[in-house]
C-alpha cells in the first residue's frame, strides 16, 4: 500500500500568503482602494483638454485657410467643442474652457445652447474679468445689429483665447467691416502655423509606419507564395516551455497588483505633492510592480527563468515588429476612436496621457516618452506574454491562451473605453512571440504602437 504523499508545508503556506494577498486585494478594490496608475488628477486632466480643444480651434483656423471651412474645420469645431466639455467636467472652475464652448457652440449655430450657457456663466461667482468677456459674449450673440464699440470692447476680453478670432470675425463680418474681419482671420491663422510642426511631425511618424505596414504585408505574401509554391511546412513550433506553471504566473499577477497598490500608497502617503507633480513618481509603482514580479518567477525558479528574449538577428525583429505595428496600429486606434465616439468617458483615460500633455519640459516629456516606448513594453512584455502566455501555452493552444492573456492585458490598462483595442493588441503581441520565439519582436511592435500613440497625443494634447 503506497504512503500518502508528505505534505510540501512551505509550498502550502505560499498559497495561504498569496491567497491572504489576493483576498486582500479584493476587499481593498471593493472599499476604494486606488489601483496603481487609476487615480485621475483632474486638474492636470482639465488642462490638457483645455489645450486639445484650443488646437483643434487652431486647425480650424488652417481648414479654413485650406479652403474647408465647411467640412473639415466644422469637424474640428465639433471635437475642440468635447474637450472643452470635458475640460469643464474635470474642473468645474474652469472659467477659460466654458469661455470657449460659448464660442465654439455660437460658430456652429446652438443658438440656444450658446444662451443657456452664458445664463449659467452670468450666475457664477466669478472673476471680474471673467464676467465681462462673458457679459461682451453675451451682448454680441444676442442684439441683430452688433455696434462697434461692443466689438471693441470685447476684443480686449476674448482676443486671446483660441476661439476669439473667430467670434470677432465673425461680428466684424456682420457689421460689413470685412478689413477687419479678415485681420481677426489672420490672426488665428497666424497662431495656428506654430502648430505645423508638430502636425508634420505627427504624420511622418504615421506615414512611416503605414509604410512598414506595407512593406510588411507584400514581403507576408511573397514569403506565403513562395512556401506554398515549395510546398513548405508552415506550421511553427510553440516557444519552448517554461520552468515556471500557472501556479507561479498567478503569484507573479497577484504580487503585480500588491506592489503596485504598496508603492502607491507609500508615495500617497509620504511623499503627496511629489506624486502629484513628477512625472516620475506617477510612473514609478507600476514599473516598481511589474518588475517585482518578474523577479518573483525568477526567483520561484531558482534563477533557472528564461523569459524568451532571444536576440539572434535582431535587425529581422526589429523590421517584423515595426511591421506589425504599422498594420496594426491604426487599426487598433481606429476601433477605439469609434467605441470613444459611442461612450461618454474621455478619449485619454491612462493616466500618463495627462501627464504627459501637461510635462513642463523637454526633459520630462524625453522621460515620459522613454518609459512608454521602450521600458514599459519591455516589462509588459516579459510579464504579460514571456510569463503569462507561455504558462497558459503549456496547457493549451495558441488561440485560447492568446485570448485569455490578451484579456489579463486588457483589463490590466483599466481603461473601458480601450478594452477590445488592447485585446487585439494582446493577441497581436502573442502571435508575434509564437512565430518569431522571441518577445523582441512583440517588445518593437509594443514600443511602436505607444511611440505612434505618444505623437498623435502630444500633437493634439501638447
Amino acid at each position: 500500500m503506497k504512503s500518502p504523499p508528505k505534505l510540501d508545508w512551505k509550498l502550502s503556506l505560499r498559497t495561504i500568503v498569496f491567497a491572504a494577498v489576493a483576498a486582500a486585494i479584493l476587499l481593498g478594490l471593493a472599499a476604494g482602494w486606488s489601483i496603481p496608475l487609476s487615480d485621475r488628477d483632474l486638474p492636470r486632466q482639465a488642462v490638457m483638454y483645455r489645450t486639445g480643444g484650443d488646437n483643434l480651434v487652431y486647425l480650424y483656423y488652417l481648414s479654413r485657410a485650406a479652403g474647408q471651412e465647411d467640412t473639415a474645420g466644422r469637424m474640428c469645431l465639433q471635437l475642440a467643442l468635447r474637450y472643452y466639455d470635458l475640460s469643464v467636467q474635470a474642473d468645474r472652475s474652469n472659467m477659460a474652457a466654458a469661455l470657449s464652448i460659448v464660442q465654439v457652440l455660437h460658430a456652429l449655430g446652438h443658438d440656444q445652447a450658446t444662451q443657456t450657457w452664458l445664463s449659467a456663466l452670468m450666475a457664477r461667482q466669478t472673476a471680474v474679468e471673467d464676467m465681462r468677456a462673458a457679459s461682451a459674449l453675451q451682448t454680441i450673440f444676442r442684439v441683430s445689429s452688433v455696434r462697434p464699440e461692443v466689438v471693441e470692447n470685447a476684443r480686449d476680453l476674448v482676443a486671446d483665447t483660441p476661439p476669439g478670432p473667430l467670434t470677432l470675425a465673425r461680428a466684424y463680418e456682420s457689421m460689413g467691416r470685412d478689413d477687419l474681419a479678415e485681420q481677426a482671420w489672420e490672426s488665428g491663422t497666424a497662431r495656428a502655423r506654430a502648430l505645423l510642426p508638430a502636425l508634420i511631425a505627427a504624420a511622418a511618424v504615421r506615414g512611416l509606419l503605414l509604410v512598414a505596414g506595407v512593406l510588411g504585408i507584400l514581403v507576408a505574401v511573397i514569403g506565403f507564395i513562395r512556401r506554398r509554391r515549395a510546398e513548405a511546412d508552415t506550421v511553427t513550433e510553440a516557444p519552448t516551455p517554461p520552468v515556471w506553471e500557472m501556479r507561479e504566473a498567478t503569484e507573479a499577477l497577484i504580487l503585480w497588483v500588491f506592489l503596485g497598490l504598496l508603492a502607491t500608497g507609500l508615495l500617497g502617503r509620504f511623499a503627496p505633492e511629489a506624486r502629484r507633480q513628477s512625472a516620475a513618481m506617477l510612473v514609478i509603482p507600476s514599473l516598481i510592480a511589474a518588475a517585482g514580479a518578474i523577479a518573483w518567477i525568477w526567483l520561484a525558479t531558482r534563477g533557472k527563468a528564461r523569459f524568451g528574449w532571444r536576440l539572434g538577428r535582431s535587425w529581422r525583429q526589429i523590421a517584423v515588429g515595426i511591421a506589425a505595428a504599422g498594420v496594426f496600429s491604426p487599426l487598433a486606434l481606429g476601433v477605439y476612436q469609434l467605441i470613444e465616439r459611442f461612450s461618454n468617458r474621455g478619449p485619454t483615460e491612462h493616466p500618463m496621457v495627462p501627464m504627459l500633455a501637461t510635462a513642463p519640459g523637454w526633459q520630462t516629456k524625453v522621460f515620459l516618452v522613454a518609459v512608454a516606448c521602450v521600458v514599459v513594453p519591455v516589462l509588459e512584455e516579459t510579464l504579460f506574454r514571456g510569463v503569462l502566455y507561455r504558462a497558459l501555452r503549456r496547457h493549451w493552444s495558441f488561440t485560447p491562451a492568446a485570448i485569455a492573456s490578451g484579456i489579463v492585458f486588457s483589463v490590466s490598462h483599466l481603461n473601458p473605453t480601450a478594452v477590445i483595442p488592447y485585446l487585439l493588441l494582446g493577441i497581436l503581441f502573442a502571435y508575434l512571440y509564437e512565430r518569431t520565439g522571441s518577445l523582441l519582436t512583440a517588445a518593437v511592435a509594443h514600443g511602436a504602437f505607444n511611440a505612434y500613440t505618444v505623437v498623435v497625443v502630444l500633437a493634439i494634447f501638447g
